[in-house]
């Protein structure tokens, strides 16, 4: 199923850990509504500007899997936009090099509308993958930097 001209409910569904341990990773019918709305207004505009693919590393989880892969929870409850269909990790390889700073630097030049940008790991140059969230009625463009400190994941306001 096409959710716009370059990005497939497949690829946004899409994980090796769910089907290693056989997790079920269906999204409901408001779960593909959101990962709809996510295309349209980040990542197909965004496709569009760079003109290359774009990977999506992980899209949409389910409780299931995010807790199998130790995505963000509280109180056993996830708190990761990716269960709720609103946020992607993405990267941009071109000629096998990553050049994942360009997605983020171009969502900034573009004004594209964002819950939340994180430059994940990697470098002062490029991050390892960008994760990015999209909900039409809370778009505070928070910018952070995650980071590894005594083997646990932090984050930094940019």
């Amino acid at each position: 199923m096409k959710l716009t001209k370059n990005f497939s409910l497949e690829e946004l569904t899409r994980s090796d850990t769910a089907e290693r341990k056989g997790i079920d990773n269906s999204p409901t019918a408001e779960h593909i509504h959101n990962l709809a709305e996510l295309c349209e207004n980040v990542l197909q505009p965004l496709r569009d500007k760079v003109k290359h693919s774009i990977r999506v590393t992980s899209g949409y989880r389910s409780e299931k899997l995010n807790t199998a892969i130790g995505g963000a929870s509280r109180d056993g409850k996830p708190t990761s936009e990716h269960c709720y269909g609103k946020a992607a990790d993405i990267k941009l390889i071109i000629d096998g090099e990553n050049k994942s700073e360009i997605l983020y630097l171009a969502i900034l030049e573009m004004g594209i509308p964002f819950r939340q940008m994180i430059w994940e790991f990697g470098d002062e140059e490029t991050p390892s993958w960008v994760h990015i969230s999209f909900n039409k009625d809370d778009n505070k463009k928070q910018t952070l930097r995650a980071y590894k400190d005594n083997g646990k994941t932090k984050y930094s306001k940019i």
